[in-house]
């Protein structure tokens, strides 16, 4: 994983327009690691979208959703950089734009 800044969001739009992806790392002591790529990529972003594509009830026909977040209680947004649920604990967004 790389070096990265914390507590900031991290976005990326490789994914084209409609797709932004975000993970926002926290920062002191005793927070968790930064998660490696793979992980990132299949175990989190992957499944997150699973459930923004096939419905939020997990593929059995319920409505698509265009945003998926984890451990978020309030998305990024307005000039705020959102509320973590567990704010030691990385968090992610999928969404149509980047928020912030």
């Amino acid at each position: 994983s790389p070096d990265w800044a914390r507590n900031i969001w991290h976005w990326n739009t490789d994914g084209g327009e409609g797709c932004a992806v975000g993970i926002w790392l926290p920062g002191g002591e005793g927070v968790a690691d930064t998660p490696d790529r793979i992980r990132c990529r299949d175990a989190i972003y992957g499944t997150m979208a699973l459930y923004c594509n096939e419905g939020g009830d997990g593929g059995d026909g319920g409505p698509q959703s265009q945003v998926a977040a984890v451990n978020l209680v309030k998305l990024p947004g307005n000039g705020t950089t959102g509320q973590q649920s567990n704010a030691g604990y990385p968090s992610y967004v999928i969404a149509p734009e980047v928020l912030g």
